[in-house]
């Protein structure tokens, strides 16, 4: 069988497609939170003061693929807005997150101490962060999906022209 242009960026658009779809299912979504108020173990956490139950999934829905055309080039993106997920670049490309056990109670987030006042025994640590967990299995992913295409030659038996000028 011969190979053609198209078959060729049907087998990119696939693998592409399935980079997004990968990763789309690697976030994390619904996950249930544990954490201490009042010195008990409750089903939720404080993040910037509020309490959060579970974690709502808009990660996962913030996933997007998107396709450009310019001039004869094809950019596919896998990408994330900043606008669906302010907290993207803190809350999954961060190995750690700062976390504080005070007034009996662990807080997340920037907003700590809502009445500014530290106590003595206020403990802030970094702990391990799953979504960056999730990041790093999404990366290895991808650069072996990648890497398939490294060094590969790939000869088509239409004029490849002919695709580039639109006709």
């Amino acid at each position: 069988m011969k190979t053609t242009t198209e078959s060729v960026l049907a087998e990119l658009m696939f693998t592409l497609h399935t980079i997004h779809k990968t990763l789309k299912e690697l976030a994390p979504i619904n996950s249930k939170y544990s954490g201490i108020d009042n010195f008990k173990k409750v089903n939720y956490i404080f993040v910037n003061n509020k309490k959060v139950h579970t974690n709502s999934g808009n990660l996962k829905r913030a996933v997007v693929a998107r396709e450009n055309k310019k001039g004869i080039n094809i950019v596919h993106d896998v990408y994330v807005s900043s606008a669906s997920v302010p907290y993207y670049k803190k809350a999954v490309l961060s190995p750690t997150l700062t976390r504080a056990r005070h007034y009996g109670r662990l807080e997340y987030g920037d907003i700590r101490y809502s009445n500014n006042i530290r106590w003595k025994s206020s403990i802030v640590e970094n702990v391990a962060n799953r979504n960056y967990m999730y990041f790093q299995k999404g990366v290895g992913f991808i650069r072996s999906e990648i890497g398939k295409y490294n060094g590969k030659k790939i000869y088509v038996s239409d004029d490849i022209r002919r695709w580039q000028d639109g006709v």
